[in-house]
């Protein structure tokens, strides 16, 4: 799932409006979609500031959403019990990042644009001080200016 809504974390909100062009643009770029707009749909219970706050966000910078009471809910979400729920926000151009292969996708453009990637496990990097160089689980030693470590999905 990807979305604009972090509750006031503005700079994440920032960040996913960004990186949601970016997934589109690299699919459209490659003919092959990895971002499936289908819509977010955070719910919940009055009061709650979280929710609140997302809509505040999203309102302030123009990123497009709804605010839906229980009973406009009911209407277009049928599927959804929301005895419940009092009201939600639906984020209608977030959506599904298919994860594997948009990685997949990167790693091959990050190599056809020059970039040295290395698919391989590092030892972990010391907690301090400025890093140089890693080493690989195999005994590899790699220096670079800067480091990229992707350790989640």
């Amino acid at each position: 799932m990807i979305r604009c809504g972090y509750g006031a974390d503005e700079i994440y909100s920032r960040f996913a409006r960004k990186s949601i062009a970016q997934w589109k643009e690299l699919g459209q770029r490659l003919n092959s979609p990895v971002f499936q707009q289908v819509g977010v749909l955070w719910l919940g219970r009055k009061p709650d500031t979280r929710i609140s706050a997302t809509a505040e966000v999203l309102t302030k910078l123009d990123i497009r959403h709804e605010t839906l009471n229980q009973h406009e809910l009911t209407k277009r979400f049928p599927q959804f019990f929301t005895g419940d729920v009092d009201w939600a926000v639906y984020e209608p151009e977030s959506g599904a990042l298919m994860a594997r292969r948009s990685v997949q996708m990167l790693v091959q453009e990050m190599g056809r644009s020059g970039l040295d990637v290395i698919l391989e496990p590092v030892a972990r990097p010391p907690r301090e001080g400025h890093l140089n160089s890693v080493k690989t689980v195999s005994g590899k030693t790699i220096s670079a200016g800067s480091f990229v470590f992707a350790c989640g999905p």
